[in-house]
């Protein structure tokens, strides 16, 4: 896998699923690079590109950069099996199907894909957040995967559909939702809410920033609007803002450490994602007791349920999402109740919850 010790919702996936077998007593190895962190009673086994390659190749698309690390993974994996003998290898990028299914085949392992993505949901959605040649490779990598994976685990119900439309088999297809530490996010309720709307992720195409600053343009200098990420998208965002006139601050990138106390400092999390799959975002908000303003995408209606724990607008509705701004910031007695409802839609995707579900679906 890559970046086990990154901040990303793929890592801390990946994280659970190998501190659930630990958990419940399985033997657990991981594959992974050089800069992740390891984890109690995991066995690692690490490849690397070298310094001088691996900065290079960083630069290069993502899944350029994957399919070029493909041959040391398989290196490091033949490794870890040949020691191991797992009963089953899991894989959270579809590009490492390529290496994962034919090692795991050959030692009589089970090959499991976590899918928190795919090409063919961005598709459907009219949703292209890559270039060519990434679009390309993730086309290819989801194709094979999908079609030769034993088990093909998806993080919604939407996606489980999107997997099947696209190839897997559905009697190999299950459904495990990603999980929230409810515990670490809901400390310290009683913290002032002195910002009125958060946006906490990458920014990328598909978070649909741009539809939030055009939505609270009218709302400059009566409610605070606080951006949290980074990513490509920041510069013509910031030149978004200044064009249309609205106050927004832009936080940089948040680190994990920090990120429960902004998610609690926040009146309402906003959500105005043109695809989705299971958004941890999501979750971490609700544990927070911060409803959550998300468009209608993806897997978020799976778990922000319009007018009880949050509101669902449709996607790119500019005018529709400041109307559920301004009435959230107007009627902020219905939001406090709402946090109870928040907190206890949370409390259904708990690590040890989820953990359990991964193991049935996994071995099951």
């Amino acid at each position: 896998m890559y970046g086990l010790g990154s901040d990303s919702a793929v890592s801390g996936r990946a994280a659970l699923d190998l501190r659930g077998a630990v958990a419940h007593g399985r033997g657990a190895v991981a594959v992974t690079d050089k800069a992740s962190t390891s984890l109690p009673g995991v066995q690692a086994y690490e490849w690397s590109l070298g310094e001088r390659f691996d900065r290079i190749l960083r630069k290069l698309p993502y899944a350029v950069f994957q399919c070029a690390s493909l041959p040391l993974v398989r290196v490091a994996l033949e490794r870890a099996v040949r020691r191991a003998r797992p009963d089953v290898v899991v894989f959270h990028e579809s590009t490492l199907a390529w290496v994962v299914i034919p090692v795991a085949r050959r030692v009589g392992a089970r090959s499991c894909l976590v899918v928190h993505a795919l090409v063919a949901g961005h598709h459907a959605q009219n949703v292209k957040p890559y270039d060519r040649l990434t679009m390309a490779i993730f086309r290819s990598s989801n194709r094979y995967a999908l079609k030769h994976s034993d088990r093909v685990v998806c993080v919604s119900h939407h996606l489980a559909n999107v997997a099947e439309s696209a190839g897997a088999p559905s009697e190999r297809i299950r459904v495990v939702p990603n999980p929230v530490d409810v515990d670490r996010f809901s400390g310290g309720l009683d913290e002032d809410r002195d910002i009125d709307v958060l946006f906490v992720g990458r920014l990328a195409i598909e978070k649909g920033i741009d539809t939030l600053i055009r939505a609270v343009a009218p709302l400059s200098g009566q409610a605070r609007v606080v951006i949290a990420g980074d990513g490509g998208e920041r510069p013509r965002l910031e030149s978004l803002a200044a064009e249309v006139g609205a106050t927004v601050t832009f936080a940089g990138w948040v680190r994990q450490a920090e990120l429960p106390a902004l998610v609690r400092r926040a009146h309402i999390q906003v959500m105005p994602s043109r695809s989705e799959g299971h958004p941890v975002v999501a979750l971490e908000a609700l544990a927070a007791g911060t409803p959550v303003i998300a468009s209608r995408v993806g897997g978020v209606p799976e778990t922000v349920v319009d007018g009880e724990n949050g509101f669902l607008v449709e996607r790119d509705d500019v005018d529709g999402l400041r109307k559920a701004i301004k009435a959230a910031l107007s009627d902020r007695e219905r939001i406090d109740k709402m946090r109870a409802s928040a907190r206890s839609a949370a409390g259904r995707y708990s690590p040890a919850t989820i953990a359990q579900l991964a193991d049935a679906a996994y071995l099951g």
